[in-house]
């Protein structure tokens, strides 16, 4: 459940960003749910040495979020703002996040919210420490969602 696919993998995919380098397309197994383009301001100085990937929460340790109504404040632990956006405690460590790492440091540039809001449809929440900033240069990432096929 909490979105993996039958194999266990993550559903999310990374197919375009410049800080990402796609091993295999893979698309002949799997069919596009749902795409979504995330733009983000700075990143840290040392990210072209860094791994942008999709891992659960419960890969990440305790890393920390600031979502975008608390910027300028400190940043929360991951799973208090899963608790606070109303995830049950046993989707938790499977939600999903776009994280930025090296060998000394890792960062939660995006938390996926499975099926929040009125709609219905899941959403992407920017950390506002990575959020595009007026005049600055934007980065893009575009992630795709997929199911496997039977």
């Amino acid at each position: 459940d909490a979105g993996l696919s039958p194999q266990g993998t993550l559903p999310w995919k990374i197919v375009q960003s410049e800080l990402y380098n796609p091993d295999s397309d893979g698309q002949d197994h799997e069919s596009i749910v749902d795409t979504h383009e995330l733009c983000f301001g700075s990143f840290p100085s040392n990210a072209e040495h860094s791994n942008l990937k999709i891992e659960r929460v419960n890969d990440c340790g305790n890393i920390k979020f600031t979502p975008p109504w608390r910027k300028g404040r400190s940043a929360i632990k991951i799973k208090e703002f899963l608790r606070g956006q109303k995830v049950p405690l046993h989707r938790r460590d499977e939600a999903i996040i776009l994280c930025l790492s090296d060998d000394s440091s890792r960062h939660a540039l995006a938390v996926y919210l499975e099926g929040i809001g009125a709609d219905g449809v899941g959403r992407w929440i920017v950390n506002a420490d990575f959020s595009p900033q007026d005049e600055l240069p934007v980065t893009k990432v575009v992630l795709r969602k997929t199911s496997h096929r039977q």
